[in-house]
């Protein structure tokens, strides 16, 4: 059996005149996915973070009930803090959702619609 032998030459006469992360991205770059999708994730780097105030919750929710009701959104759940009487185990009603999105692409008012379809109040 023949040894795989890969020609990265290539890349590294690119790298002249790049910085040490171009040149480190252009390493970690396969060839069986398009240019396009590289190019479409250096300039999608505009992220924000936000964190969503949510009441009126159940007493039986937990962090998992939350975060299914944030499931189908595109947006990227960072953290779900329901909070919880410490004396009864039950939910106050309130918790804290924190939602990573690119706002060049992704929109926070298709999940705060969601939410409020399902009688909560959300505050920004």
């Amino acid at each position: 059996m023949a040894p795989v032998t890969t020609d990265n030459s290539r890349k590294t006469k690119d790298a002249i005149g790049r910085t040490t992360q171009e040149i480190h991205q252009a390493h970690l770059r396969t060839s069986s996915t398009p240019n396009e999708f590289y190019e479409e994730a250096n300039g999608t780097k505009q992220w924000e973070v936000i964190e969503l105030h949510v009441s009126g919750l159940r007493d039986d929710a937990d962090n998992n009930t939350v975060k299914n009701l944030c499931s189908d959104s595109d947006l990227q759940i960072v953290k779900v803090n329901v909070e919880m009487d410490p004396v009864r185990n039950l939910c106050k009603g309130r918790a804290k959702i924190m939602v990573r999105y690119n706002p060049n692409r992704d929109s926070i008012a298709g999940l705060v619609q969601k939410l409020q379809e399902t009688k909560l109040r959300v505050e920004l």
